[in-house]
């Protein structure tokens, strides 16, 4: 099973994650999605089974940091100005 964390659950991450979830058991995914607002990804990831709902500071490397290195694919939908620290962490672990 690969697993694959997204980073973000704004309004912009909305079609992928229903593109993710749709096509998570036939891919055999577990879909990790992580937002500060944890009730807004419980209502994303709609009570799929290939899906956790996860709430934590993603600006904050030692939140952060923990999840990727569990993740085959991480995915950010966060601001563009956050993604190099998000891509920094990646290819360290």
């Amino acid at each position: 099973m690969k697993t694959i964390l997204v980073i973000g659950a704004g309004l912009s991450s909305s079609s992928l994650i229903r593109y993710l979830l749709e096509n998570a058991l036939e891919n055999n995914w577990n879909v990790r999605v992580v937002d500060q607002d944890i009730e807004l990804v419980k209502r994303k990831i709609n009570g799929n089974k290939n899906a956790v709902a996860l709430s934590f500071d993603a600006l904050n490397p030692e939140e952060r940091r923990p999840e990727i290195e569990k993740a085959d694919l991480v995915i950010s939908m966060l601001p563009a100005r956050f993604h190099m620290d998000i891509a920094k962490d990646c290819l360290e672990l």
